[in-house]
């Protein structure tokens, strides 16, 4: 297992402490059969779309990431937990869950691309049918 955002340091177990690098956890992701990470909605949905399924840990009083990390169990893609309450136990229950969550998981479904589009299409067409504000002098 790869940890990033802990600093660099000497390796525990099957822990690898690596230090903050774009590329190198892009290719961690990408070539990683799981995430274990804050439910923030980013890099939650990039790990749905490359069908990683995901063990979040919402960040306390981050109501946000509560939201996320629920509809993600919720979907059955992944699971929660209190960071608080994350144990070894946690851990592996989740990683034996994996095939599980990945077959659940549909890139498509989190591909906002073309609902995002066709929104703000909406807001610029109904944007141009509106009379120009008068201007104040």
């Amino acid at each position: 297992m790869r940890v990033y955002g802990a600093g660099e340091r000497a390796p525990q177990q099957n822990l690898t402490f690596k230090p903050v690098s774009q590329d190198e956890f892009l290719n961690d992701l990408a070539s990683s059969a799981a995430l274990i990470t804050t439910a923030g909605n980013q890099l939650v949905g990039e790990a749905l779309y490359l069908r990683k399924p995901v063990l979040a840990l919402p960040e306390s009083g981050n109501y946000e990431q509560y939201i996320n990390a629920h509809f993600l169990k919720e979907q059955g893609t992944g699971d929660w937990v209190e960071m608080e309450a994350v144990s070894p136990e946690v851990v592996r229950d989740f990683l034996q869950r994996v095939p599980e969550y990945a077959a659940k998981i549909d890139p498509k479904r989190v591909d906002g691309t073309r609902a995002a589009i066709q929104a703000i299409r909406c807001f610029i067409h109904k944007a141009a049918q509106r009379p120009p504000l008068a201007a104040a002098i």
